[in-house]
């Protein structure tokens, strides 16, 4: 059967990956119009939503098990996902606070998912399937970094000594920042139980509201390292704005179409 053909799939995931964790709860209201009707991440770039990409990269690279966390319009998802991908082990966490929470709710909400080996991924993400590939070949928790400047809305990262994170978070200062985090992720167990705990606190704190990567940080500066990967030869880009829409469809798209096997 399917099912049993499925389990056989799962259990094989690579590089002791025990999920992934697909961030889609949020409203996404600047990148309105293009998605009045839809989620952000149903929005399409060439005829195929982003959650599309996503999902495909993910089958490709042996990633069956994956845990959803959906908000505005959470049906659309679900309908999405079990009609195109039903031999993916998908998981759905519902955010029902999404209007008035961050993203770091989100992964508290998805805690159950988080023991293991765990990839984080934004879900307005498109990117080169080859990141993942990378990604599954490092020993320790790591974060995709594209080199570039930055401004004050990208996840901005500066370097440390051996390839490890110094400093991470949107609200630092843009100058002298080594490039920004493309929203891809691996955490360790460890890694991640100490990201949830200071998740909690922040959360209750600030009723769900907090800057991610400022979080991360306080993991980091409690001694736990944040490696990086330098992805900037990979086409890739987060989708926030409807220039960036335009940018993926001109420019990433017809760079990547051909490694998806459509």
């Amino acid at each position: 059967s399917v099912s049993t053909t499925f389990f056989k799939l799962s259990m094989r995931m690579p590089n002791n990956i025990t999920s992934v964790i697909i961030l889609a709860a949020g409203r996404g209201s600047r990148l309105l119009p293009h998605n009045e009707k839809f989620p952000k991440c149903l929005v399409s770039v060439g005829g195929y939503p982003i959650l599309f990409y996503q999902l495909r990269a993910l089958e490709m690279a042996g990633l069956t098990r994956v845990t959803i966390v959906t908000g505005y319009l959470a049906e659309a998802i679900k309908r999405y996902v079990k009609n195109n991908f039903p031999h993916l082990d998908v998981r759905f966490i519902n955010n029902n606070r999404y209007n008035a929470t961050d993203d770091i709710y989100s992964i508290y909400l998805a805690k159950g998912a988080s023991v293991g080996n765990v990839i984080h991924l934004n879900s307005d993400v498109l990117f080169h399937p080859t990141i993942l590939s990378l990604l599954l070949k490092c020993k320790t928790s790591t974060i995709c970094v594209r080199r570039a400047a930055c401004g004050e809305e990208e996840m901005k990262v500066c370097a440390g000594k051996n390839n490890t994170v110094a400093m991470i978070g949107k609200t630092i200062s843009p100058e002298g920042v080594m490039g920004e985090g493309i929203g891809i992720y691996l955490f360790s167990n460890v890694f991640s139980q100490r990201l949830l705990s200071a998740i909690a606190k922040t959360v209750f704190s600030t009723k769900g509201r907090g800057d991610r990567g400022s979080v991360i940080g306080q993991v980091i500066t409690g001694g736990l390292p944040l490696s990086y990967i330098d992805v900037t030869s990979y086409p890739a880009i987060e989708i926030d704005f409807p220039e960036d829409l335009k940018i993926a469809e001109k420019e990433i798209l017809p760079k990547i179409i051909d490694e998806f096997q459509i």
